[in-house]
């Protein structure tokens, strides 16, 4: 990729930065001195002669005004002064901003395996941070998989067999940034297979309070079929009850993640008709009935067929 097209890059990446900056209550023009304060400017007016504490709301969460006053010809925007750790956790979250612009970038393709990124005074003056900011974005960024940092050749981008994708920011980019459905497609194979491995160890770990706890929660999803939000909640914990009781703690952290964080994306969620929640109750009914029973390799089957069917009932038609 040229640097031409990851400047551009970049540029749209410090126009969302300022955003976030903004939406904090915060100038983009906002500055940490050498005198351990920052003048933080937050572009609201006020009367003028306000006393500075009934202003102190208008500060970005965490800060304390330590001191200020008024500026302009009536007096009228008040220049709060806060303490230099609270604008150091600002700066902070500026790190999170480059660090989800670049992991943005790596994981849409913007930026290809095995392209080395700018320098670090280059992402400096592009993301307007300080070097300090662009260091510990880049370790993040490092940490997550998607880059490796070698003395001589740079910030080179991993191929994606390298990349933690079980880390919230690089399964949200990929999540939220999945137009073809592939990643939703492996999500629902992967976790077809742990949750049939789970509900096959359920099946043999039933005890008379498991096996109450079991119906329980299905019984409690039949009685809000017809009420789709509380019925797929109900589904959810019905889902989790089962890898509760497998006992398999890795199997059940893996899928948790992978599932909480698809649930947030309306492309895996989809839409729920009445038709799909009984289709996907009968279902459950099915593998409640296999694990109650201690039959492992029906649940297994129960389940794995059941996460296949419910992702292609959600899954948007005609995207391939």
């Amino acid at each position: 990729m040229g640097k031409t097209h990851f400047f551009k890059f970049l540029v749209t990446s410090f126009a969302f930065v300022c955003m976030d900056m903004m939406s904090a209550g915060v100038s983009a023009t906002s500055v940490v001195t050498a005198t351990q304060t920052a003048v933080v400017p937050y572009g609201d007016s006020v009367p003028g002669g306000t006393p500075p504490t009934t202003v102190t709301a208008y500060c970005p969460p965490g800060y304390v005004v330590v001191g200020g006053g008024y500026t302009g010809d009536s007096g009228a925007q008040y220049m709060p002064v806060v303490s230099l750790n609270n604008a150091l956790g600002f700066m902070a979250n500026l790190g999170v901003a480059v660090v989800r612009d670049l992991v943005k970038a790596i994981v849409t393709g913007t930026v290809a395996p095995g392209d080395v990124l700018p320098p670090e005074g280059t992402l400096s003056k592009q993301f307007a941070v300080s070097r300090t900011v662009i260091r510990e974005s880049v370790k993040r960024v490092e940490e997550k998989g998607l880059v490796t940092v070698s003395q001589g050749r740079g910030t080179v981008v991993n191929q994606s067999s390298r990349w933690n994708v079980l880390d919230p920011d690089v399964l949200s980019a990929l999540v939220d940034h999945d137009e073809t459905l592939e990643v939703l497609d492996e999500l629902a194979v992967v976790r077809g297979s742990l949750e049939a491995t789970m509900a096959r160890a359920a099946a043999a770990r039933q005890t008379p309070e498991r096996t109450a706890a079991l119906r329980e929660a299905f019984d409690l999803a039949a009685a809000n079929i017809d009420k789709i939000s509380v019925y797929n909640d109900a589904d959810a914990a019905f889902h989790d009850l089962v890898m509760e009781q497998s006992g398999i703690r890795l199997a059940a952290n893996i899928t948790r993640i992978m599932f909480e964080r698809a649930r947030e994306s309306s492309r895996f969620t989809g839409i729920t008709t009445d038709d799909a929640a009984q289709m996907s109750l009968e279902e459950h009914r099915a593998i409640c009935e296999a694990i109650v029973a201690g039959d492992g390799d029906t649940a297994a089957t129960a389940m794995r067929e059941h996460i296949a069917k419910a992702w292609t009932r959600r899954r948007a038609p005609g995207v391939t």
